[in-house]
């Protein structure tokens, strides 16, 4: 009896379950369809809730859980798709179709690595050409073009009209740097017709895409007719007028392109692309202060990294160095990334801050070893110290591995430049504009450049000379108007020639009125060698017969640590009438060694040998030792010097002691006040001013107070005022001395 109760509480118990299992099943199944009918019209938000109900009752239920992650792909709510997509892949591993959808997912979420790493496994299950498609995409996306060129040549093998492969070929070569292999297949797509499947916004899409092309090609003649085009069906196409902003911005127009943004903004204020491309033409055209103020506005509409960056470069350019240090600091705080960190060790170099700008190189050296960060490091350190045979060695290695580099190609142009290399120098200017036309000290660089080595440069200038010491038989008074022109010959040779008229007044003797003429041959060689001869005469009002003098010098690289100067002069006394009247002279020979210890000193040795005319010698040897405690634009040196002469004989017609010697020291400050980096092209404006004392062997305490003012006005036209006086104590000497002169190339 017991057991048959038993037996009927278990039936019972086992209907319940049954019929609530299947009450479950039910609602699971009502819940999908529900879902499902709603998926079918596309209310893929109303949907989730359904799936999920249907998934909390049938966890592992496939088709709920794919339809669940595709309306999340569809309501763009990616993490969740990707997670869903997870489980889906857990239950079944081999449903490629999932894996590929999970793939596409993972690339919009920039996740490259992962959704590379699943069509890579899909192509080698199935070999799907689409998928072969869909990771070249990828790799377009993660700025990898040649992988993506690779796969698509090898898919268009089989498929060679395949529309998408073609069109995604033509990006990888686009983004590959190679836009000349792009516009011909992109040129071929547009005269075809857009599959169904590629339609939406493809056509578009092309269209910009070869105007892209052309703007990299520079062919910006073609990009300007092609959105000129464009405008002309639809003025109110915003997206081709910024297009034709920056094709006038990147051939060099940049008033037009000013232009074309300021009109964008004013129907529409906040557009960022415009504002952002405005401030680019001000940054590209030299108005620093309008290019800050919009990249700050800009970077107020949208936070944008990139924004940041171009605003850094601004101020650097600008020089507003320690607030562009600061923004790099902030931004490698976010993210530590290798280009920040390189254009902030840049920038320290830029500021003189070159033991700062070591450690950032070093840093990065620290974190991911690179041949071409330690190479650039290296011909960083070579430029400023000066060693620039080196410097050139190492910079020609850097730019062969890494043609793009436009800050090794720009030092590379300055070292050129500042040794008077003007071939090479235009060459690395036209580098740099090859890829960035608008590299404004590249542009200014290689206009300068252009008016040195091949234009005729007319120097004029006026000077006002005094000298006066009773004791040490010198008595000079004098004014000058002088003529120069250097005509370059060749690359390394060039003439010069001076006129200059000097009325000179004695207080023993009647004025005088000469006439001095001067031609000069300069052959330079450089960084190894250069040499000059000169012949020069003068001829007086008077009864004095003309004098000729004539000289020649010779200075070269020595081990890369300085130069080697040797140079003969006959040079005519001048210090009083007498020795005017008997056409006094002296054969100088010179030797000094000059060595670049390091950026910031150097130091010299000269020894002079000078044989006169009235048979007396001298013997004149010294040293000097210059220090610079900081560089431009603010300079400031400090310079000792000590020299020796002694005399054979001791006459009364020039200063000719025996045993005289002689220790100065200089202080020198040079402030540039350009609205730019000082570099070579820049048009400079600057004063200097210096203060020297000495003390000779004699106890003798002189002081000597120099000024200069230069400007370059533009490329062509210098001026510059400049003098100095002298006293000592016990008035044994003193001298002023005033000179304004003028350069201009014609």
């Amino acid at each position: 009896m017991v057991k048959l109760i038993w037996l009927i509480i278990a039936l019972f118990a086992s209907a319940a379950g049954t019929t609530v299992v299947y009450h479950k099943t039910q609602q699971a199944d009502i819940n999908y369809y529900e879902g499902h009918r709603l998926y079918e019209k596309g209310k893929y938000s109303e949907a989730v809730s359904f799936y999920k109900k249907s998934l909390s009752i049938k966890p592992n239920r496939l088709d709920a859980l794919k339809e669940l992650a595709y309306c999340y792909q569809w309501t763009d709510n990616q993490p969740e798709a990707i997670k869903t997509f997870r489980e889906i892949i857990l239950i079944h591993p081999r449903d490629y179709s999932i894996k590929k959808a999970m793939a596409e997912t993972l690339s919009w979420q920039k996740e490259y690595a992962e959704a590379i790493a699943f069509y890579k496994e899909i192509i080698a299950q199935t070999a799907d050409s689409d998928a072969q498609i869909k990771l070249a995409q990828v790799y377009i996306w993660d700025n990898q073009p040649g992988k993506a060129r690779a796969i698509l040549e090898n898919v268009l093998k089989d498929k060679p009209k395949d529309f998408t492969a073609r069109f995604l070929l033509a990006q990888a070569f686009q983004y590959g740097n190679e836009p000349k292999k792009a516009i011909p297949i992109l040129e071929e797509l547009a005269q075809e017709e857009i599959p169904v499947r590629s339609e939406g916004g493809m056509k578009d899409e092309l269209n910009y895409l070869l105007i892209e092309a052309l703007i990299s090609d520079k062919d910006y003649k073609m990009a300007e007719l092609a959105l000129e085009e464009r405008i002309a069906a639809n003025p109110q196409d915003i997206k081709a007028r910024i297009y034709l902003g920056q094709v006038c911005l990147y051939s060099g127009h940049y008033k037009r392109s000013e232009e074309i943004f300021k009109d964008i903004l004013k129907g529409n204020p906040d557009n960022f692309e415009a504002n952002l491309h405005l401030a680019d033409a001000f940054a590209y055209s030299g108005n620093f202060k309008e290019a800050e103020s919009l990249y700050r506005k800009a970077l107020g509409q949208k936070y944008d990294l990139k924004v940041k960056e171009k605003l850094a470069d601004v101020l650097s350019w600008n020089m507003k160095y320690d607030e562009a240090v600061r923004l790099y600091d902030e931004m490698l705080a976010e993210k530590e990334d290798t280009g920040l960190r390189l254009k902030k060790a840049r920038i320290l170099g830029w500021q003189a801050k070159y033991g700062k700008s070591l450690n950032e190189y070093n840093e990065i050296l620290k974190t991911t070893y690179d041949k071409n960060v330690e190479l650039e490091m290296h011909a960083k350190k070579y430029y400023w110290d000066n060693r620039v045979k080196n410097a050139i060695s190492s910079y020609k290695k850097l730019i062969l591995t890494e043609p793009q580099n436009l800050d090794a190609v720009f030092d590379l142009s300055q070292i050129y430049s500042y040794q008077s290399m003007w071939p090479q120098a235009m060459d690395s200017y036209r580098q740099i504009l090859d890829v960035s036309p608008n590299h404004f000290r590249a542009r200014e660089g290689l206009e300068k450049a252009k008016l040195i080595s091949g234009h005729l440069l007319w120097s004029p200038a006026y000077e006002y000379y005094r000298a006066e010491s009773p004791s040490r038989d010198t008595d000079i008074r004098r004014q000058s108007l002088i003529n120069e022109f250097n005509q370059p010959l060749n690359p390394n040779l060039a003439f010069s020639g001076a006129y200059k008229l000097t009325f000179r007044s004695f207080s023993d003797y009647g004025d005088i009125l000469e006439n001095e003429g001067k031609l000069k041959l300069t052959y330079i060689n450089n960084p190894n060698w250069h040499t000059a001869a000169y012949y020069d005469f003068v001829v007086y009002n008077k009864d004095i017969n003309t004098v000729h003098t004539f000289g020649v010098n010779y200075g070269l690289r020595t081990f890369d640590y300085g130069m080697f100067d040797f140079s003969y002069d006959r040079e005519r006394l001048e210090n009083n009438s007498r020795v005017i009247m008997g056409r006094f002279y002296s054969d100088n020979y010179k030797e000094r060694w000059t060595i670049d210890v390091n950026k910031s000193l150097k130091v010299g040795f000269d020894y002079l040998f000078a044989n006169y005319s009235d048979s007396n010698y001298k013997h004149e040897p010294g040293f000097d030792v210059l220090y610079y405690f900081s560089f431009e634009p603010k300079r400031l040196t400090l310079k000792y010097r000590y020299f020796y002469k002694t005399f054979k004989d001791t006459v009364t017609d020039y200063f000719s002691p025996k045993n005289f010697s002689t220790n100065s020291l200089a202080l020198d400050w040079k402030h540039y006040l350009n609205k730019e980096e000082v570099f070579f092209g820049a048009n400079n404006l600057y004063y200097d001013l210096g203060y020297e004392a000495s003390v000779d062997s004699t106890d003798i305490v002189g002081h000597k107070f120099s000024g200069e003012l230069g400007w370059d006005i533009n490329k062509r036209l210098n001026i510059s005022i400049k003098g100095s006086v002298v006293n000592s104590s016990c008035n044994v000497y003193n001298d002023s001395n005033v000179m304004a002169s003028l350069k201009y190339y014609f």
